[in-house]
């Protein structure tokens, strides 16, 4: 299943995208996690300035950007009332972006992924690695170009 993800229009969970493949989810999720994997250059390059209220009302990864560093990464059912919390709760951003495509079943280990990997200063608390594959990811993205964009 080939499904473009990058994108507010593609900011959806996708429903077992592993079925008819043979592949159990586990298997699918680390043949296709590199779809998921895009570099701080590329979330920096590709962030929109916020406005209160902007924001897809969709299901993703998002990233809040200040001065040029991104300092938070999350996930949410709807991205759009997230950002607006964030910006009630007075977490300094000016700029976001986001991506969904995902199975809902692994958003929680991509947003880890992303997580470790970018180390934000607004992320204090920091989620357990599920997958051994993950953790072996934060390691190739830190030492060499893992992203598919």
């Amino acid at each position: 299943m080939n499904i473009d993800i990058e994108g507010h229009e593609y900011l959806c969970y996708v429903p077992s995208p592993w079925a008819g493949t043979g592949q159990d989810p586990l298997e699918w999720f680390r043949e296709n996690f590199l779809r998921f994997a895009y570099s701080q250059k590329h979330i920096l390059d590709h962030a929109v300035p916020y406005e209160l209220g902007d924001g897809p009302n969709r299901g993703g990864v998002y990233f809040l950007v200040a001065e040029e560093k991104i300092v938070y990464v999350g996930k949410a059912n709807s991205v759009q009332a997230r950002l607006i919390q964030h910006w009630r709760d007075r977490k300094l951003f000016s700029y976001y972006w986001c991506f969904g495509g995902m199975p809902e079943l692994f958003v929680e280990d991509i947003e880890t992924f992303y997580i470790y990997y970018l180390e934000p200063e607004l992320n204090e608390k920091r989620p357990l690695v599920n997958e051994s594959f993950v953790k072996a990811y934060v390691q190739k993205a830190k030492t060499e170009e893992l992203f598919h964009v």
